[in-house]
């Protein structure tokens, strides 16, 4: 079986900013805490697109956080970062 979410899905997806729930506002995410990420997923009801986005999540919050700590935190590598957003 060869099921693909059709593009103009994906772009709507997109458009809503559903890719960066959980990625803070200062990185072009929508911010949303536990709760609000939840309700989203809640409410989708496609198998496919909710794995889609929950695998968006999982993967652009290691990368919002890995991004965050080389560029705020990495240059103090000798001591504690203190950043607070």
């Amino acid at each position: 079986m060869d099921a693909k979410i059709p593009a103009d899905v994906l772009q709507g997806i997109k458009d809503l900013g559903l890719f960066g729930q959980q990625i803070p506002t200062h990185f072009g995410g929508l911010g949303l805490n536990a709760t609000g990420y939840a309700r989203v997923a809640e409410a989708v009801s496609d198998g496919g697109i909710a794995v889609t986005l929950a695998a968006h999540q999982a993967i652009g919050l290691k990368v919002t956080q890995a991004e965050f700590f080389v560029f705020v935190c990495g240059p103090k590598l000798a001591g504690p970062c203190h950043y607070k957003y």
